[in-house]
Protein backbone atom coordinates (compact mmCIF):
# COMPACT_ATOMS: atom_id res chain seq x y z
CA UNK A 1 0.00 0.00 0.00
CA UNK A 2 1.25 3.72 -1.13
CA UNK A 3 0.46 6.30 1.59
CA UNK A 4 -1.12 8.91 0.22
CA UNK A 5 -1.80 7.18 -2.86
CA UNK A 6 -6.31 8.37 -3.29
CA UNK A 7 -4.19 11.94 -3.05
CA UNK A 8 -0.90 11.86 -5.07
CA UNK A 9 -1.51 8.67 -7.40
CA UNK A 10 -5.60 8.50 -7.70
CA UNK A 11 -5.29 12.23 -7.45
CA UNK A 12 -8.76 12.20 -5.91
CA UNK A 13 -9.57 15.81 -4.61
CA UNK A 14 -11.82 14.44 -2.22
CA UNK A 15 -9.43 12.75 -0.39
CA UNK A 16 -7.65 15.58 0.57
CA UNK A 17 -9.52 16.98 3.93
CA UNK A 18 -9.03 17.32 7.50
CA UNK A 19 -6.62 15.47 9.29
CA UNK A 20 -8.82 13.35 11.92
CA UNK A 21 -6.00 14.51 14.48
CA UNK A 22 -6.86 17.75 13.84
CA UNK A 23 -10.81 17.62 14.11
CA UNK A 24 -11.03 17.86 17.14
CA UNK A 25 -9.28 21.19 17.82
CA UNK A 26 -12.12 23.61 17.91
CA UNK A 27 -10.31 26.72 17.71
CA UNK A 28 -8.03 25.81 14.64
CA UNK A 29 -9.01 29.08 13.04
CA UNK A 30 -8.35 31.00 15.66
CA UNK A 31 -5.02 29.23 16.66
CA UNK A 32 -3.72 29.25 12.71
CA UNK A 33 -4.82 33.21 12.43
CA UNK A 34 -2.99 33.98 15.47
CA UNK A 35 0.38 32.70 14.07
CA UNK A 36 0.18 34.24 11.23
CA UNK A 37 -0.32 37.70 12.47
CA UNK A 38 2.84 36.41 14.17
CA UNK A 39 4.88 35.91 11.50
CA UNK A 40 5.78 38.09 8.36
CA UNK A 41 3.95 36.02 5.48
CA UNK A 42 3.07 37.00 2.10
CA UNK A 43 -0.71 35.62 0.60
CA UNK A 44 1.07 33.06 -1.09
CA UNK A 45 2.95 31.98 2.44
CA UNK A 46 -0.22 32.51 4.35
CA UNK A 47 -2.12 29.90 2.14
CA UNK A 48 0.44 27.86 1.90
CA UNK A 49 0.36 27.87 6.48
CA UNK A 50 -2.93 27.24 6.40
CA UNK A 51 -3.49 24.78 4.33
CA UNK A 52 -0.32 22.58 5.74
CA UNK A 53 -3.11 22.48 8.81
CA UNK A 54 -6.39 21.90 7.03
CA UNK A 55 -5.43 19.26 4.60
CA UNK A 56 -4.08 15.37 5.31
CA UNK A 57 -1.68 16.31 2.55
CA UNK A 58 -0.17 19.78 1.38
CA UNK A 59 2.76 20.05 -1.01
CA UNK A 60 4.70 23.50 -1.20
CA UNK A 61 6.44 24.48 -4.54
CA UNK A 62 7.92 27.60 -5.93
CA UNK A 63 11.26 28.78 -7.24
CA UNK A 64 14.35 29.99 -5.02
CA UNK A 65 13.59 32.72 -2.54
CA UNK A 66 9.81 32.61 -2.21
CA UNK A 67 10.49 31.45 1.37
CA UNK A 68 9.74 27.29 1.50
CA UNK A 69 12.18 26.59 3.57
CA UNK A 70 10.69 29.74 5.89
CA UNK A 71 7.29 28.73 5.51
CA UNK A 72 8.25 24.94 6.14
CA UNK A 73 9.57 25.87 9.26
CA UNK A 74 6.94 27.61 10.80
CA UNK A 75 4.87 24.52 10.20
CA UNK A 76 7.20 22.40 12.36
Amino acid sequence: MIPFKECIVDANPKAIQMPDYLKDIYELDYIIDKKVKAYTLDHYQEKAFRTAFSTNISLIQGPPGTGKTYIGEKIA
